[in-house]
C-alpha cells in the first residue's frame, strides 16, 4: 500500500492510472482506506483512475456512475458492459456476493419506497429485498432483461412503473419460428429492442439468435411485472398535503415529476430533488395500507414468492 501511495503521489497532474486488484493482501478496513485515497487523489490532481477489483469493499462507497460491471455473456462468451451505471449492490451480485433473499428490482428510489410501504407489516416482508437500478426503464428493458434471462435468474422480479405496461409474450412453445422477432418487438417497450448477443441481420448466427430470443421472451413473460399505477409520482399526487391557507392550487400535469416540482416550488420556493422527495415521502405516509394499489402490489409480491 505504501508503494501504491508513493507512485500515485508522484504521478503528473491529470494522469491516467490503471490498477489491477489493489485490494490484494489488504484487510477490509485498509481496502476502504485505499478507495478513499484514490477518490481524493483523483479530485485534487485531476487523475483518471481505473481499477479492476473483485472486492465488494472497494466499490461500496462509489457512486453508480463510477462502477462498471463487466459480464461474460453466456451465449457467446464475449465480455460485455451492459450499462454504464451500476449500483454497488448489483456489482456485488455480479462478483458473487449474492443476495440473501429473492429480489424485486424497480426503476427508482420512490418506486422502491412505495413497494416497501405496501409491504410494511406484511408477513412476507422479510422474504424479499427491494432494490432500484439507476438508468431508467429503457436500460432495464434493453440490457438487464436479456442479461438476467441468459443468466437464468429465477430469484428476481423486475417491477416496472405502470406506464411501461405492455402485454406479455406468448409461451415460447406456442410461437412459430417465423414470428419470434415480431413477438420480441411487440413485448419489449424499449428503443431498438433488447440488446441480444446475436444480430438479427447475421445469417451465420440465426440458430443462436433464435435460442437467445426464446430465452429472453420466456424470462420476460415470467419475471417482468408492472406497478398498478401509472408512476409512483402520479399515484402519490392525490395524497399530497394541501395548504388550507394557500388557495392557489397546483394543476397536475401529464408529467408527474413536473407536477411535484411545481408543487414543491409553490410550497417552499425550492425545486431541488431532496425537497421534492421529502414532500413525496410525506404523501406516501398518508396512503392507507388497504387501498387497492397497495393491495395489488402485495399480491404481485406474493405471486412472485409463491412461484419460487
Amino acid at each position: 500500500m505504501a508503494l501504491l501511495v508513493h507512485r500515485i503521489s508522484s504521478a503528473k497532474e491529470k494522469s491516467l492510472i490503471l490498477l489491477d486488484e489493489p485490494e490484494v493482501s489488504l484487510h477490509p478496513y485498509a481496502q476502504r482506506q485505499v478507495v478513499n485515497y484514490l477518490i481524493e487523489a483523483a479530485k485534487v490532481h485531476k487523475h483518471q483512475i481505473i481499477f479492476a477489483t473483485h472486492s465488494s469493499e472497494m466499490i461500496r462507497e462509489l457512486p453508480p456512475t463510477a462502477v462498471k460491471v463487466l459480464t461474460v455473456r453466456a451465449v457467446d462468451g464475449k465480455v460485455d458492459i451492459p450499462v454504464q451505471n451500476s449500483a454497488p449492490q448489483f456489482a456485488f451480485d455480479a462478483i458473487g456476493a449474492h443476495y440473501e433473499h429473492p429480489t424485486i428490482v424497480v426503476e427508482d428510489r420512490l418506486a422502491a419506497e412505495l413497494v416497501e410501504q405496501a409491504l410494511e407489516g406484511h408477513p412476507r416482508r422479510d422474504a424479499v429485498q427491494i432494490k432500484f437500478l439507476p438508468g431508467g426503464a429503457d436500460t432495464l428493458w434493453s440490457y438487464y432483461v436479456p442479461m438476467w434471462a441468459h443468466e437464468k435468474r429465477t430469484d428476481l422480479l423486475l417491477l416496472l412503473d405502470g406506464d411501461q405496461a405492455i402485454d406479455p409474450p406468448r409461451p415460447v412453445d406456442e410461437i412459430p419460428p417465423g414470428e419470434l422477432e415480431a413477438e420480441i418487438g411487440k413485448t419489449f417497450k424499449c428503443k431498438g429492442g433488447p440488446q441480444l448477443p446475436f444480430s438479427a441481420s447475421d445469417p451465420t448466427s440465426a440458430v443462436h439468435r433464435a435460442e437467445s430470443v426464446k430465452c429472453t421472451l420466456e424470462w420476460r413473460r415470467r419475471f417482468v411485472a408492472f406497478l398498478p399505477c401509472w408512476t409512483p409520482e402520479a399515484f402519490l399526487w392525490d395524497y399530497r398535503v394541501l395548504d388550507p391557507g394557500n388557495q392557489t392550487e397546483t394543476t397536475p400535469s401529464a408529467n408527474g415529476k413536473a407536477s411535484w416540482r411545481d408543487y414543491t416550488v409553490a410550497q417552499t420556493g425550492k425545486s431541488d430533488g431532496t425537497t421534492i422527495h421529502t414532500f413525496q415521502l410525506q404523501a406516501l405516509r398518508r396512503v392507507p395500507g388497504d387501498c387497492a394499489t397497495m393491495s395489488e402490489i402485495r399480491r404481485t409480491v406474493d405471486d412472485f414468492i409463491g412461484s419460487l
